[in-house]
């Protein structure tokens, strides 16, 4: 049986590095290159990872999640930062609100759909199976990279 809790904590700890280190060079860069970069290797990362899991190679797979994780945590930093530089100083207090019930909420449902009610309506019980819910992501990644490019 696989424990999903170590692979959720592996990304969360991934986006919160990647949230810490990633602030500084959004600043510095104003351009909209940095998301672009971030947004490729993690569509990279996210195809591997569909690769590792068929191979079965679990320590890549977490290592691949790390990777994801603070490719994320810096795309969430650069549309943060940007975004609290495109509205007056007193709204801000309200814009950072909004966000940390974002966070909240997308923890809250994310830790109890992936971790409990996922593995358990659909009967995943090897690594193999995570394919499909991985493929997903693969596609998402790739989106987002599309939409960041347009």
């Amino acid at each position: 049986m696989i424990d999903e809790s170590k692979i959720l904590m592996l990304f969360m700890v991934g986006i919160t590095v990647g949230l810490l280190t990633s602030s500084r060079p959004a600043v510095r860069i104003r351009s909209g290159i940095f998301p672009k970069y971030l947004w490729i290797v993690m569509s990279i990362s996210s195809i591997l990872m569909i690769y590792t899991i068929s191979v079965g190679n679990l320590a890549v797979f977490n290592i691949l999640n790390v990777l994801i994780g603070l490719c994320t945590g810096g795309i969430m930093a650069t549309f943060l930062i940007n975004s609290q530089n495109a509205i007056s100083s007193q709204d801000r207090t309200v814009l950072s609100g909004l966000i940390q019930l974002g966070r909240y909420f997308g923890a809250t449902v994310g830790v109890t759909v992936f971790t409990g009610m996922l593995p358990e309506v659909s009967m995943i019980n090897n690594i193999n199976q995570f394919v499909g819910a991985f493929a997903l992501l693969v596609v998402l990644s790739i989106s987002g990279l599309v939409n960041e490019l347009i």
